[in-house]
């Protein structure tokens, strides 16, 4: 019922039921990193805070692919399910999870090995590094749940249960809050603390949205037998999946360039103050984000 109401009811209506969801759900992800800075400034110092900034290209990065597979998956699945292709569009969404475990699992491979030369291209400098290592150590582990979540919402959207994608963002967002004031405040844990309720949040969200299709709340099903490799799949995803990933892929460079520039020319205070600016900034920006998702 949720996937036919599209194909029938009024467009400002459906607007207005997908954008609302969408704008709540993409703020409260951007509280991800809000709160950690938060937290982070309060009871562990600036230091840290311009340690979680140096890691905020490698998250960018996680959301880039997210993007990738995300829009171009839901965007493939949505065309299907409005052809009365349901069969296609369980091949899309199989492949979209073989997607994100390949994906997935190269990001947190070349996280892990490759840690410091992504912080030093991201803007960490000698007294920061501790703090970035820290941080990003534990971040790179939830590579794989931060990105499922993040598409599953495009997915979930897709087939049009709005409501349910949001609470994917939206239950992380929440348990991130509580577990960073247990962890920092209560255990003292520091910036690592943050990052544990980051991951775990991350694992919760993820949870949330893979159960969206084994509650029979989907139209559609997991099959392990759509779990295939296909070239002209991924030239299909790609083909649409490809200008929101360079996308921010740019910001990605962009915020690593603001990073060099800010440690330069202000020392490591500036960096921070670039990660407190941009955390107010994307809550201007992102509701407009919302109702493009609508």
């Amino acid at each position: 019922e949720h996937t036919e109401r599209m194909g029938r009811e009024p467009i400002l209506k459906l607007m207005l039921s997908f954008a609302l969801p969408a704008m709540t759900g993409i703020l409260a992800h951007a509280l991800y990193n809000i709160v950690d800075r938060l937290f982070v400034g309060h009871w562990v110092g600036p230091s840290a805070i311009a340690g979680i900034i140096v890691a905020f290209p490698f998250m960018l990065a996680i959301s880039a692919v997210g993007n990738f597979i995300g829009v171009g998956s839901a965007t493939l699945i949505s065309l299907a399910l409005g052809a009365g292709r349901r069969g296609r569009a369980e091949r899309f969404l199989g492949f979209a999870f073989l997607l994100l475990a390949v994906a997935g699992s190269l990001l947190t491979l070349g996280g892990w090995f490759f840690l410091e030369p992504l912080l030093w291209a991201s803007g960490a400098s000698p007294t920061i590094l501790p703090y970035a290592r820290e941080y990003t150590g534990v971040i790179v582990w939830g590579s794989l749940f931060s990105l499922t979540a993040f598409t599953c919402n495009s997915l979930i959207r897709a087939e049009g249960a709005p409501y349910f994608a949001m609470m994917t963002l939206v239950l992380g967002a929440l348990t991130n809050v509580v577990l960073d004031a247990l962890f920092i405040i209560v255990w003292g844990m520091g910036i690592q603390g943050a990052a544990l309720a980051t991951v775990i949040s991350q694992m919760i969200s993820a949870a949330w949205a893979v159960s969206f299709y084994f509650r029979r709340q989907s139209t559609l099903r997991l099959r392990w037998t759509k779990f295939r490799p296909r070239w002209s799949l991924l030239r299909r995803v790609a083909s649409v999946g490809i200008p929101p990933f360079l996308m921010e892929v740019s910001f990605t460079v962009l915020m690593g360039v603001f990073n060099h520039m800010a440690r330069r020319y202000g020392g490591d205070m500036a960096l921070a103050s670039v990660g407190i600016f941009f955390s107010i900034d994307t809550l201007l920006f992102l509701p407009v984000l919302g109702v493009g998702e609508g």
